[in-house]
């Protein structure tokens, strides 16, 4: 990829790790072969696994950014929030893995959009006894699909669900 091209950041929920399940999403919503860089957070666990993963198995490099512990002492819980906000400053397009329990992420999208950052949210709903993953992918604020049985025959004309299995 040429030095035109995008950084990808990819973000998400610790405690998702289905590394085929996010190579398809990341495949059907981006363009690969459009990409220079991959940024992610990081972390051991969860999304930042797969992002680094991902960039490897894909030929790309990735920039890690971690949160600041130190510089943050005094607000320990801020340092992930601020490091998520350089992530998003750095980036032109980020995809992020969503599930309702990261405040971090629902906080770096926010940001995203506020920036005027192109942002494709999977919102992960259900994880059932087979492994099935529901999600709902919304690309800025329109949802674009859902594999969800519940939602495939509704109107997609609204922005957020609150329906829980």
């Amino acid at each position: 990829m040429g030095a035109d091209g995008k950084t990808l950041a990819i973000i998400g929920s610790r405690n998702f790790d289905d590394y085929d399940f996010a190579c398809d999403k990341i495949n059907e919503n981006i363009d690969i072969s459009k990409i220079k860089l991959i940024i992610s957070g990081g972390g051991s666990i969860g999304v930042d696994k797969l992002a680094a993963r991902f960039a490897n198995d894909n030929g790309l490099p990735i920039k890690i950014f971690k949160p600041d512990y130190k510089k943050y002492n005094n607000n320990p819980k801020y340092a992930p929030i601020a490091r998520n906000k350089i992530i998003v400053e750095e980036c032109d397009i980020i995809i992020a893995f969503y599930y309702d329990d990261s405040n971090e992420i629902k906080d770096a999208i926010e940001y995203a959009k506020s920036k005027n950052k192109e942002v494709i949210k999977i919102e992960l709903w259900f994880f059932n006894k087979k492994n099935k993953i529901y999600c709902i992918i919304y690309h800025d604020v329109n949802i674009i699909s859902t594999n969800c049985p519940i939602l495939k025959y509704q109107s997609y004309n609204y922005i957020s669900i609150n329906i829980k299995f």
